[in-house]
């Protein structure tokens, strides 16, 4: 393959600024767009966050759920990627004109392309400090809880300049993860990269990545929860991510919020368990009956599909 000069980084922002123009109505339609083109049929699961995969270790029934509501948004970022770093590698210079032609751009993308990113990521990566006070999403400022009542009241001040509601960040699982994630967690550079199996595309982002690892950093709330129930997702994830992504090793932190301890789990990726991850996730896309997660996930307020689920166990049986 003929080598490319990589592109200007301004333009790279400007396409990347369009792309995060698009309506999620224009999505939809492209993923529609993108099914038949595969010759698939409109209601087949085809994109799919490897995270949703992981967690059939928590609830395989919640885990294609999900899974298959948030399609439209694996599709997006497995079409960003695409189209983004086919400009930052100078494989493109802008985007067609049609949105339908955006779906085979990034075809020639492999492996050693996204290796090639991550090196430049890793060059970039530097620790300015490890201090996160907020996160504004969707017009929410997300606040560190274990910020000093003064810092508290800045940022209190802040979301009331900006017309933004004002949440502590424990109320988002996901948005309390990424900050203690710089807080508390390990440094490394790392990419997001899709990948092939079974007629899925499996879109995945490390913690952390290297030559040798993929690193994962989870949250849990007490020891008993961390080494019972999240213990099994993190290293699921872990292996998953190390399989696709052909590193040796992985490394899975979980820190504990009660006690203030971080678990560290350092060896050998398993591709046995990886397999059995993917397998149970296409077997119960596919319709066949998961196994009742703990009775204490269906209770209200826990799982968000609890009112029409029926897979559950009794309280007597867990």
């Amino acid at each position: 393959m003929a080598r490319h000069k990589t592109q200007d980084a301004g333009l790279v922002s400007q396409m990347r600024t369009r792309l995060a123009g698009v309506s999620s109505k224009a999505w939809r339609r492209l993923l529609a767009a993108e099914k038949r083109r595969r010759g698939v049929a409109p209601g087949r699961l085809v994109f799919v966050g490897i995270h949703n995969v992981a967690d059939v270790w928590w609830c395989a029934e919640r885990a294609v759920r999900k899974a298959r509501e948030r399609e439209a948004r694996f599709f997006g970022a497995y079409l960003r990627d695409r189209i983004g770093y086919s400009l930052e590698l100078g494989r493109v210079e802008r985007l067609p004109h049609r949105m339908e032609d955006w779906l085979t751009v990034g075809e020639d993308l492999t492996l050693s392309d996204i290796n090639r990113l991550l090196a430049a990521r890793r060059k970039r990566l530097h620790d300015d400090g490890r201090a996160v006070v907020a996160e504004a999403r969707d017009d929410v400022l997300f606040v560190d809880p274990a910020l000093s009542e003064d810092k508290k009241e800045w940022c209190a001040e802040w979301a009331r300049t900006m017309g933004w509601e004002l949440a502590s960040a424990d109320e988002d699982p996901s948005v309390y993860r990424e900050m203690l994630l710089l807080r508390e967690g390990e440094r490394y550079p790392t990419i997001r990269w899709q990948f092939a199996w079974e007629g899925y595309v499996l879109v995945g982002v490390p913690d952390g990545l290297t030559d040798e690892l993929v690193y994962e950093f989870r949250v849990a709330h007490a020891d008993q929860v961390a080494r019972r129930f999240v213990k099994p997702v993190a290293t699921a994830q872990a292996d998953l991510l190390a399989q696709f992504f052909r590193r040796p090793t992985r490394r899975v932190q979980i820190h504990v919020t009660a006690s203030g301890k971080t678990y560290t789990l350092s060896g050998l990726a398993d591709r046995e368990r990886a397999s059995l991850t993917l397998r149970t996730f296409g077997e119960v896309d596919a319709g066949q009956p998961p196994s009742p997660p703990a009775a204490w996930k269906c209770e209200p307020g826990r799982c968000e599909y609890v009112a029409t689920c029926q897979v559950r166990r009794p309280a007597k049986d867990q």
